[in-house]
């Protein structure tokens, strides 16, 4: 891959340090060295945050045609981040710059009429993040968003392979998922004796009970009412004899 010495421009004129083209046309869309190319003139931002699709620069200082026109005016300065507003009935609406709640309803922070549809881009090899890349396996999907599930690979590393080596590989693979699934196992069921073990410890060790509140242990009065009671040292009330002498018979033994 040759190196692309030509330079970069934000709508505004000024050089977009970090960009580089993302085709060999004349008036062509750049975007960061970190980031991902797209057919449609956007950037796919994966080096850096926002993760988002954005505008990026252009080579064409002026800013005429092949540079892409979407959100020039928002950012002119710098790069635009274009952020996705909703998605309804299989068309997505996107905005320049991150939506605003405006009473009950989202809008872009432009106007509440800025949206824009964005048309389906793909990835472009040998350009910025991918400039190594010249092997890509897509399978595109015709779906609500058009999901694009790609593979990139370097020269120096790709290569054909047999069918056997394939099945080797997959083999391994699940084999290593087994494996993996069972070494789960063992190490919870580790886990579980452990604690098993030391609940049973600390039920052995447990000092007793130093008393128990409110008067003891419940006892079956039944029991209670047939145990004999020893009294405590207390005089006991002796009995008065029966016969008791009238005042005649006292006058009597008293007379001379």
């Amino acid at each position: 891959m040759v190196a692309d010495d030509r330079y970069c421009y934000f709508p505004s004129g000024n050089l977009a340090a970090g960009n580089v083209p993302c085709s060999d046309d004349t008036s062509a869309t750049c975007c960061g060295s970190g980031d991902i190319c797209l057919s449609n003139g956007l950037c796919l931002n994966v080096a850096h945050q926002p993760y988002v699709l954005s505008r990026g620069a252009c080579t064409n200082s002026d800013w005429q045609a092949g540079c892409s026109s979407y959100c020039s005016s928002s950012t002119p300065s710098m790069g635009a981040s274009i952020i996705n507003l909703s998605f309804y009935n299989n068309t997505a609406i996107y905005c320049c710059g991150t939506p605003i709640i405006d009473g009950d309803t989202i809008v872009c922070p432009d106007s509440p009429t800025s949206g824009f549809e964005v048309p389906t881009g793909t990835p472009i090899l040998g350009r910025a993040l991918l400039a190594n890349s010249t092997l890509l396996d897509a399978v595109v999907k015709t779906s609500s968003s058009a999901t694009y599930t790609a593979t990139a690979a370097a020269t120096a590393t790709s290569s054909s392979s047999s069918s056997a080596t394939c099945r080797t590989c997959h083999q391994t693979e699940i084999g290593a998922g087994v494996g993996v699934a069972l070494g789960v196992i063992a190490l919870l069921s580790i886990i579980w004796a452990l604690l098993e073990r030391r609940r049973a410890l600390k039920r052995q060790t447990m000092p007793p009970a130093a008393g128990t509140p409110y008067g003891g242990p419940y006892m079956n009065l039944r029991d209670r009412s047939n145990r004999p009671v020893e009294l405590g040292n207390v005089p006991q009330a002796h009995e008065l004899p029966n016969s008791v002498e009238s005042p005649s018979e006292i006058m009597s033994k008293t007379a001379p």
